[in-house]
């Protein structure tokens, strides 16, 4: 246990207040965000959900659309019903992603922590909702409120600002895997052809010494 504390004592040392803190203000302005997006559009399209459950409102000409949904499952409706067991997968990786930003805040790179505050911003987002689908309270009893349909794309399933945050995270997150492996890669390629090329002229340096030790004993045998 006292190993514990004095890794956290050392962690919360290491951390850089200012960045942390921006980030944490970003996790809770996008959070907020989210929370009073939903708010609004329930309250100002519920009556016309009710008369049309279809109804589409056009938000950005050709780009986004307004249309109200709920949600009782995880993404695009998978698992439709387990609003009891979605809730604490997403309390527990919730937990799990603010303990990562908080006691590794200081090991990861830049990017990844922008990644965190992102993924905490959304997993959060949509907790709310499920835990007061799974109460039955509020503006929540009938799922996650999703209104965002984009105008150029039909098919692709309502969503919400929570929802964009997670895909946004782990698309991120993702690339910047990506190109760290390769650029891992090519700086381990680039050190064996150097070791490689450093091990050919000590060769080569060597056989020339003995071809000239070589021919210099030559000489001597024929002197």
């Amino acid at each position: 246990m006292s190993d514990f504390f004095k890794n956290l004592k050392k962690s919360l040392k290491a951390i850089n207040w200012i960045e942390f803190s921006v980030l944490f203000f970003v996790i809770i302005l996008l959070f907020l965000l989210d929370l009073f997006s939903k708010q609004f559009v329930y309250h100002k399209y519920i009556d016309t959900y009710l008369q049309n459950p279809y109804f589409s409102v056009s938000a950005i000409p050709y780009l986004f659309n307004v249309t109200l949904a709920f949600n009782k499952g995880a993404a695009w409706s998978v698992g439709f019903g387990m609003v009891g067991l979605f809730s604490m997968i997403s309390l527990i990786a919730g937990l799990a992603l603010l303990g990562i930003f908080v006691f590794c805040f200081y090991r990861i790179p830049r990017t990844i922590r922008i990644c965190l505050a992102l993924a905490i911003a959304g997993d959060f987002g949509n907790l709310i909702d499920r835990f007061g689908c799974w109460i039955q309270k509020g503006i929540y009893k009938d799922g996650v409120i999703d209104f965002i349909t984009f105008d150029f794309w039909k098919t692709f399933p309502t969503f919400n600002l929570a929802d964009s945050y997670l895909v946004i995270a782990v698309f991120v997150a993702l690339i910047y895997c990506i190109v760290s492996f390769l650029k891992g890669k090519r700086i381990s390629n680039k050190a064996t052809q150097e070791v490689a090329m450093k091990n050919n002229d000590e060769f080569m340096e060597k056989l020339s010494q003995k071809q000239k030790n070589d021919s210099s004993g030559k000489n001597d045998k024929k002197e």
